[in-house]
């Protein structure tokens, strides 16, 4: 199985993948939304790479979508194995099961230093 993680409402409506049942804060502002994929075989699988294209993700059969502010994973794991692969904004990583997923509290407040690329104080670029 496959499981998405985000909350980002723009990347969620390109996909066709904004959940159905939507809570107050929709995604992106309070809550979280998750698409579970079944597990699917080669050919199946391009189908929903076909649906995901043409926006229409949350469509493909094999696909659940769903919204929260909080969820525990707990995959099935092999004999052995204590931890899962788990990729987030572009890394990889491996994580140990059960994996806490949650909306914090409060914002994380991000700092931009001055004179940054793209604010009004930055330096001008050379032409």
């Amino acid at each position: 199985m496959t499981l998405f993680v985000g909350n980002n409402r723009l990347q969620l409506q390109q996909f066709g993948a904004e959940p159905v049942d939507t809570l107050a804060g929709t995604p992106g502002n309070g809550s979280m939304a998750a698409l579970m994929l079944r597990p699917v075989d080669t050919l199946s699988m391009i189908g929903l790479m076909l649906h995901g294209a043409m926006g229409r993700l949350g469509e493909a059969a094999g696909v659940e979508g769903f919204e929260f502010h909080r969820m525990v994973v707990k995959p099935t794991l092999a004999a052995g194995r204590r931890k899962v692969v788990v990729a987030f904004d572009g890394e990889v990583a491996h994580m140990r099961a059960p994996i806490d997923i949650r909306v914090l509290d409060k914002p994380l407040y991000l700092l931009q230093a001055t004179g940054a690329a793209n604010t009004p104080d930055a330096p001008e670029a050379a032409t």
